[in-house]
């Protein structure tokens, strides 16, 4: 019956019945919503999940799916409200939970975001994701946060920082093609002579054309700029 009315379009009428199956079915039903950009509809089912949601994490990450919607409707104050509650969460933040959730680092993540958004002070930004590293799952996750200090701290012009950062990467033995994109930028704006060969480096390494085509024009604005 809720498949029925689901396929009808009558998506509060299928909550409804979703409500009297496993919990798990409401989660997908909640995320397939999401996926085919019926976000209002989506939103509804996840809050019905954490009605009936048996943990803080499961709560948590439904709530990440409601901020994920809220961001792409650049509905701000909306995403904050959960992103604070999961800030805020002593239980979610305890040993049990602290590493055993996306939500935990994902939070101070997307906070980073919407600060940057709402132009406030970098050091804002910086300082959220600095606490989401120490929520991260593993080293990957931590070097993609390090990744975005690295490039506030590069539109901020501290290239020390910015050396530090991506020193600390390639010692975890993690070479992302994004590593050289900030080099590059880096010797961009510091008018280096290295500029040149990160530059064939990042066409011999880059899987993306469009990754290469970025670096070939900023090159080319970079000497439209100082007349090289």
């Amino acid at each position: 019956l809720a498949d029925s009315f689901a396929e009808l379009g009558m998506y509060e009428e299928a909550i409804e019945q979703y409500k009297n199956l496993e919990l798990k079915k409401l989660l997908i039903f909640a995320k397939n919503l999401s996926a085919k950009q019926k976000y209002d509809a989506a939103i509804l089912a996840f809050l019905s999940f954490m009605e009936r949601s048996p943990n803080a994490r499961s709560d948590a990450e439904a709530k990440m799916e409601i901020v994920k919607i809220e961001m792409k409707l650049n509905h701000l104050e909306s995403a904050k409200k959960y992103l604070l509650q999961i800030y805020n969460d002593e239980k979610l933040a305890s040993k049990r939970f602290a590493r055993s959730t996306r939500a935990n680092y994902q939070a101070r993540e997307f906070l980073s975001e919407i600060a940057l958004r709402e132009n406030k002070d970098v050091s804002v930004a910086i300082k959220y994701l600095e606490e989401a590293k120490k929520y991260a799952l593993n080293q990957r996750i931590k070097n993609s946060l390090n990744l975005k200090i690295a490039k506030i701290e590069l539109m901020q012009s501290d290239f020390e920082s910015v050396n530090e950062i991506i020193a600390q990467i390639r010692a975890s033995g993690d070479e992302k093609n994004e590593v050289l994109q900030i080099l590059y930028l880096k010797s961009l704006l510091s008018s280096s002579a290295e500029a040149d060969s990160l530059l064939g480096e990042i066409m011999i390494n880059s899987s993306s054309d469009n990754f290469t085509n970025d670096a070939l024009t900023l090159k080319f604005l970079s000497e439209q700029f100082t007349g090289e």
